[in-house]
């Protein structure tokens, strides 16, 4: 009986999955029409092409640069973490949407999915902006 509860708890485990945002109450997102998704240093994938794909796709003119410019109505920044599970897969992501003169943040959303629940970037990109934006 100890051994069934052992591998139900590790099983449980390897099924995690969330998705989360938070848009403070003086944000106004209806207002945004140009985002510039800012490249993560780290990031050697290139998801913020990936990011500014998607915003294109939710009717957002969206551009991807190193260092975003200041004509743009939000800067939306981002963090991902892989994990090894046979093959790297990217189990979370967070971005954050920041006015570009003041630095307040105007959405967050956050996605996690762990080995069992695995999405592709792309999918997992399209739930966290999906919730942020709508």
């Amino acid at each position: 009986m100890k051994l069934f509860l052992i591998f139900a708890l590790v099983g449980l485990f390897g099924c995690v999955n969330s998705a989360t945002k938070h848009v403070p109450p003086r944000s106004d997102l209806s207002k945004i029409k140009t985002i510039c998704v800012e490249k993560f240093e780290p990031d050697g994938r290139d998801l913020h092409l990936l990011i500014a794909n998607a915003l294109g796709k939710f009717n957002y003119k969206a551009s991807a640069a190193d260092k975003c410019p200041d004509n743009v109505d939000a800067v939306l920044t981002y963090r991902d973490k892989w994990m090894w599970d046979i093959t790297m897969y990217m189990i979370s992501i967070s971005m954050k949407l920041n006015d570009p003169d003041t630095g307040f943040p105007l959405a967050y959303g956050q996605a996690l999915h762990t080995s069992l629940t695995r999405q592709t970037p792309r999918e997992t990109i399209d739930e966290v902006l999906r919730n942020m934006f709508f």
